[in-house]
């Protein structure tokens, strides 16, 4: 469930991106239906997320490929 959730919101913030639209928290929480508080457990700020959709537009679904690609942009404390 997790991993699918991270997902939705991830993909939703991609395509937002994509459409040359706004990234933020309230955008993705308003596209997917997913509580803001939510969004945050999995995004501490909304920078991770748009790292996260960014490094999803080169990755794609692959969430191995996803994981290694946020594991260089990361800090420890946000792993």
């Amino acid at each position: 469930q997790k991993r699918r959730t991270r997902e939705i919101l991830i993909k939703a913030a991609a395509d937002l991106l994509a459409e040359n639209h706004e990234v933020s928290i309230s955008a993705v929480s308003a596209l997917t239906n997913v509580g803001r508080t939510t969004i945050y457990r999995y995004f501490p700020t909304t920078d991770a997320l748009i790292t996260n959709a960014a490094l999803w537009r080169v990755a794609g679904p692959d969430q191995t490929k996803l994981e290694n690609a946020a594991m260089l942009v990361t800090t420890p404390e946000e792993r």
